[in-house]
């Protein structure tokens, strides 16, 4: 059975994937680097186990990264990519069967020529038989982290993979961050604002995939052939506009007394803007594909679809307007407030 070196663990997927792990591989051996006591508590108290191993200490510590990469089977760094990540880091996983990466969703946001809210015709793909425009490997530039950690990884006999995700949706089960971005960030817009809104027509589309990024056969058969994975658990004629999300979660907090009306508007860039920074790009662009090459290694997908998760969703958010659950808040504002220098990525 392997040995895990999990990063990430207090954030969205990441917590939400220790949690799944811990529930499903009892027998697996993890360990977990983090950057600070306060989190290491919260882990430890979840946690009560010694096949559990917590290391405080920051990515920037090579001697730290080096040690506990050398008693892992597989390194699975489920966090944002910072721009101080460099090739000698890298090279501190020397030897590893498996190296896995998570990609922000902001590195394959897409526009149609019409501007934000259109559809867009492009459709990624990740074979690597076929080297068209649309293949993912195409939208990471030569200098960035991702072809650099592939790179190193060919360098020293490792299998690298470097998962692109879609839209991940669903309420997380880590101990920390149980929220992502993107719809609930939406949700919230809609319950503070009273009604509905589209970034354009909302006519832009996304594949989508619940909060679970890997399965245990890619973990314990881990690819032979390194790259890039799109990750979607539905294929692109099952996909999702933002005008169809919008409308469910107005309907459902309409049902719940929270907004008064079920009317959306449609709002320039600019408008949307106003409610968030992020807004042109978080609501108004478009991000589908196929995910051929994971299904290549067995993995599918489980689980409610974005739909069926939605009022479960709109019900988190309730509980955080409401102040009922005032101390995960906290924790997680604590968090962003130390690692300020970092960019909070749109899941």
């Amino acid at each position: 059975m392997p040995t895990l070196l999990l990063t990430g663990a207090t954030g969205y997927i990441g917590g939400h994937t220790l949690q799944h792990l811990t529930l499903t591989h009892p027998e697996w051996s993890i360990t977990v680097l983090l950057r600070t006591e306060s989190q290491a508590k919260i882990i430890s108290n979840q946690y009560p186990t010694s096949r559990i191993k917590i290391f405080v200490g920051s990515l920037k510590d090579l001697e730290l990264v080096g040690k506990c990469a050398a008693e892992a089977d597989v390194v699975l760094r489920i966090e944002i990519i910072i721009s101080h990540m460099s090739q000698p880091q890298l090279q501190t996983h020397h030897g590893k069967k498996l190296f896995i990466q998570l990609s922000p969703l902001t590195a394959l946001l897409n526009t149609s020529t019409t501007g934000y809210g259109s559809p867009s015709s492009t459709i990624y793909h990740d074979s690597p038989s076929n080297p068209s425009k649309e293949n993912i490997t195409h939208h990471f530039p030569p200098s960035s982290p991702e072809h650099a950690i592939i790179a190193t990884g060919n360098e020293h006999g490792v299998s690298t993979a470097i998962l692109c995700p879609s839209l991940i949706y669903g309420v997380g089960q880590g101990p920390v961050r149980k929220r992502g971005c993107t719809v609930p960030y939406l949700i919230e817009a809609v319950m503070k604002r009273g009604r509905g809104f589209t970034v354009g027509e909302g006519r832009n589309v996304m594949s989508c995939t619940l909060c679970h990024v890997y399965n245990s056969k890619s973990l314990t058969h881990p690819p032979s052939t390194s790259g890039f994975y799109f990750l979607a658990s539905s294929p692109p004629n099952n996909d999702i506009s933002f005008n169809e999300i919008t409308t469910a979660i107005v309907n459902n907090c309409r049902a719940r007394n929270i907004i008064q009306s079920t009317e959306i508007e449609r709002l320039s860039p600019g408008q949307a803007a106003q409610i968030h920074p992020w807004a042109p790009m978080l609501w108004g662009a478009n991000c589908r594909g196929f995910s051929d090459r994971l299904r290549e290694l067995g993995w599918e997908a489980r689980g409610r679809g974005l739909r069926e998760s939605l009022d479960e969703m709109v019900e988190f958010e309730v509980g955080l307007l409401k102040g009922q659950r005032e101390e995960l808040v906290g924790t997680w504002k604590t968090d962003v407030a130390i690692v300020a220098e970092e960019a909070v990525c749109c899941f």
